[in-house]
Order: C-alpha cells, then structure tokens, then sequence
C-alpha cells in the first residue's frame, strides 16, 4: 500500500523495504493520542488504516483538528529534519492502524542512504501543500460549499482513499 499511495511511494523499492524494515506496528483506539505539540522529537508514523487527526495550535487560537490522514499518509517529519520539538498534535479520529520509525532508525538510514533527505524534505512539501488546501477550504464563503471541501478532504474522497 505505501508503494501506491503516499510520501513513501516516491521512495525507490530498496529503500522503501529498508525504512518500513525498521518500522514497528501501532494500533490505536479511538481517541488515543500519538504525540502532542511540544512534545520531543521522535519518529515518523504511516498510516495503514483508520484515520488520523491533526491538532494545531497557536498564542492567539486553541488547539482545533484541522485535517485528518488517511491510509498512505505519513507524519511526524519536523523533528526528523530538524530536531526541535512537536509542533502539532496527532491522535486516532477511529481506530486506527499505524507504523512507526524511530528516531534513531532514521537517523541511521539517512546515512547509509543519502537518498532518504530529499524524501523526507517532499513530506514536509507535501505537509505545506497540505496546509494550503485547508485554509483555502476554510476561506470559501459559502458555508455549505465550506462544509463539503472539509468532508471531501477528511474522508479523502479526493484521493480515493
């Protein structure tokens, strides 16, 4: 499924193989929480089915869900470039299937595949591109047309997910 859907996709074969070789399997309830913003730094997750919530925050808003992953989708790439802290919060919407890297598979699988850092920059691309569409799904003015961009985009109708 990752070779079909998702961040991973772009991988080639090899690498792919050598990353989710170093996953784990999570599988969560509804409501249980992944990481939370400010949390530390940690690994990347896939999701494998269910769906996954994601929290933001800022000095001016409380923490709102504004997105939900689907299958194929990946998360959980900020610390893995950067090293600073969460910077949003994610926790299972349904049940939910996920893998998990950790922090210092990745650490070790960006050296020996130096292809692995331009990867892991497209997720955080696809992440801005992702933030994109949410604001202009929440800036369309009309509320029905509003409320139905959200539900295409959560549900991943777009995506045939």
């Amino acid at each position: 499924m990752f070779a079909r859907r998702g961040w991973l996709a772009e991988a080639d074969e090899t690498l792919r193989r050598s990353l989710l070789a170093e996953g784990r399997a999570v599988r969560l309830n509804r409501g249980a929480r992944v990481f939370a913003t400010d949390d530390p730094p940690g690994g990347i997750y896939g999701v494998v089915s269910g769906g996954i919530g994601i929290e933001g925050s800022s000095e001016w808003h409380p923490l709102r869900l504004g997105h939900i992953l689907r299958t194929g989708d990946w998360f959980g790439y900020r610390p893995a470039l950067t090293g600073r802290r969460r910077a949003m919060g994610y926790l299972a919407v349904e049940p939910s299937e996920l893998v998990h890297v950790a922090l210092s598979a990745l650490t070790m699988l960006k050296q020996e595949s130096p292809a692995l850092v331009p990867l892991l920059t497209a997720m955080a691309v696809r992440g801005d591109e992702l933030g994109t569409v949410v604001a202009c799904d929440l800036l369309i003015r009309n509320a029905r047309r509003r409320i139905a961009a959200v539900l295409l985009r959560v549900t991943g109708a777009h995506e045939a997910v």
